[in-house]
């Protein structure tokens, strides 16, 4: 299924006599192809404005650029890189008064500063990005709702967060921009599953919300796989092998668990989940012996866990794995450990929640 809006972008580079609208347009479409798993043609279309314009570049062109080339780094998992350069194409934007591209920046930089926790930014960015963008500004605005739908998500609740995900739907819908789509449904499977995976991990009770959550995921897939989106792929099997773990499927999840082997997978938030899991499949399959052998090496790839819901979830889940394997002390330490870190994480939500409340309403 082709996206609507590279055919726009590709059609508008193609029959506009402008040097800087087509340098434009094939930047937003070598951002597009990123985010839709095609880095190599990204990496085409860069190449062909470099070469076009040469050393010299047009400051609008660069900043379209830029933004470009941190899109990508973004979604090869290079989050110091894409913030470094999305950051070059804000200030080239900012220095040299290109408005146009000044929102879509800030709406990127927020996302980057959500990843990395720093709130205060990127409640600052988000506000930039809703303030400056025309209505018209579909880019811009799908991404800073996308980004404050996240942050209400993660901070209170799916009902909280929906008129953000809507907003971003519409804006996303607007231009054709199926790789948005894609996100978007993503994105509300993930953060169901956040609280599910903590749930389950610490009482394993579960609440209407894991049904939600199976659902939502099951129509990212679907998604996915109708758009050809392959930019999701292991972080899409993650959710997947987490679905069959809660559902007690415990052999198939392991299957996807050890093949997806988390420090292959680019993202460096992965592999402490992923070995969490592989620990809890494994001891319930009776590999008692696979499972003292992942825990005897977890301490070190647990300690690369930053996140405070991600620390509660795999000392939860190390504190179940060694109940199985009979070891009580154990269990009992990595519990203490589990719950002063969703403690952590609870207070973090409430932080999270007082910074954003400042954002107009959707």
């Amino acid at each position: 299924m082709q996206s609507r809006l590279l055919d726009s972008l590709l059609a508008e580079a193609k029959t506009t006599p402008d040097r800087v609208t087509w340098a434009r347009a094939a930047c937003r479409a070598a951002a597009h192809m990123a985010r839709s798993g095609q880095p190599d043609h990204a990496l085409n279309s860069i190449g062909l404005v470099r070469e076009q314009f040469g050393p010299g570049l047009h400051p609008e062109v660069a900043s379209w650029l830029m933004l470009a080339e941190g899109i990508l780094h973004f979604c090869r998992f290079a989050n110091d890189q894409a913030y470094d350069r999305i950051q070059r194409a804000y200030g080239l934007a900012v220095a040299f008064k290109v408005t146009d591209a000044i929102p879509s920046c800030a709406a990127w930089l927020s996302l980057l500063e959500f990843n990395t926790l720093s709130i205060e930014k990127m409640t600052r960015h988000l506000q930039e990005a809703f303030t400056l963008a025309k209505p018209s500004d579909h880019q811009a605005l799908t991404r800073a709702c996308m980004v404050a739908a996240c942050a209400f998500h993660i901070a209170s609740n799916f009902e909280t967060a929906r008129p953000w995900y809507e907003k971003a739907r519409l804006h996303a819908t607007s231009e054709g921009d199926e790789v948005s789509l894609g996100a978007i449904f993503f994105n509300v499977a993930t953060f169901r599953m956040v609280e599910v995976r903590l749930e389950d991990a610490f009482s394993g009770s579960h609440s209407p919300e894991t049904k939600r959550a199976f659902m939502e995921a099951a129509g990212s897939f679907s998604f996915d796989q109708l758009t050809k989106n392959e930019a999701q792929e292991p972080l899409r099997l993650l959710l997947r092998a987490q679905h069959l773990t809660v559902e007690r499927r415990f052999a198939e999840a392991k299957e996807l668990l050890d093949a997806l082997d988390g420090d292959k997978a680019g993202n460096n938030k992965m592999p402490p989940i992923v070995l969490a899991d592989r620990i809890w499949c494994a001891a319930n399959v009776g590999a008692l012996d696979e499972a003292k052998l992942l825990l005897a090496s977890a301490n070190d790839r647990f300690s690369k866990a930053t996140d405070s819901d991600d620390q509660a979830f795999i000392f939860a889940r190390a504190s179940q794995a060694w109940q199985i394997l009979g070891n009580t002390a154990e269990s009992k330490q990595c519990l203490v450990a589990a719950e002063a870190a969703l403690e952590r994480y609870r207070s973090f939500q409430s932080k999270i929640f007082d910074s954003i409340s400042v954002l107009p309403a959707p």
